[in-house]
């Protein structure tokens, strides 16, 4: 399916070029704001509906949260219909969580936590922070495509070697670029550690 792509001017509002420091991309809440509400419209004009949201942790949880939010919001559901002919259903949220092998490169991925709820005969999204080499994506991708009725991926980010593709993702980095989440510890630890400092 040819996937239509919109909002790529917003990508011009993130100065995502200030952030990179020591080889590291930081973003904040409103950067993340912004690539999700890209990748969220652009999921509204390729797929007219949605039944199941898949997080995958740790990373992907927090805009899977966000994409469930505004995909459950009545204001926006009733503009997306009429706009894009995007069908309202009762929207479910789910996680799973895959991961090597302790301190083995290139091991075997392997399953800490599996969907709670049946995705048979759904409509489903899976979404993660970023697509670093692909390897536990395409590992989901291939188990839950078996059962879900039709299958999306989103991320915020891919990396340029990545093996995995998202059908929506909102940025590209090098492969050398760490980015780093307002919801990872090195992002605010250091006001943390001050604050006890102060006490």
């Amino acid at each position: 399916m040819e996937l239509k792509h919109i909002g790529e001017n917003m990508d011009k509002s993130l100065n995502m070029k200030n952030k990179l420091r020591n080889g590291k991309l930081y973003l904040d809440h409103e950067e993340v704001y912004s690539l999700t509400f890209k990748i969220v419209l652009n999921l509204l004009t390729n797929v007219n509906r949605v039944d199941t949201i898949i997080g995958v942790e740790k990373g992907g949880y927090y805009p899977a949260k966000i994409v469930h939010e505004l995909l459950s919001s009545e204001r926006i559901l009733k503009i997306a219909n009429e706009k894009f002919g995007f069908i309202p259903s009762k929207l479910d949220f789910d996680t799973v969580w895959v991961s090597r092998y302790e301190g083995e490169k290139g091991g075997q991925i392997k399953i800490k936590r599996w969907l709670n709820s049946s995705i048979r005969e759904k409509n489903v999204v899976i979404v993660d922070d970023v697509s670093d080499k692909g390897d536990t994506l395409n590992f989901i991708h291939k188990r839950i495509k078996k059962e879900a009725l039709s299958l999306h991926t989103m991320t915020l980010h891919i990396k340029e070697g990545t093996s995995f593709i998202p059908d929506f993702y909102a940025g590209k980095v090098k492969n050398d670029v760490w980015i780093v989440y307002p919801w990872e510890i090195e992002s605010f630890e250091d006001s943390f550690v001050s604050l006890l400092k102060s006490l």
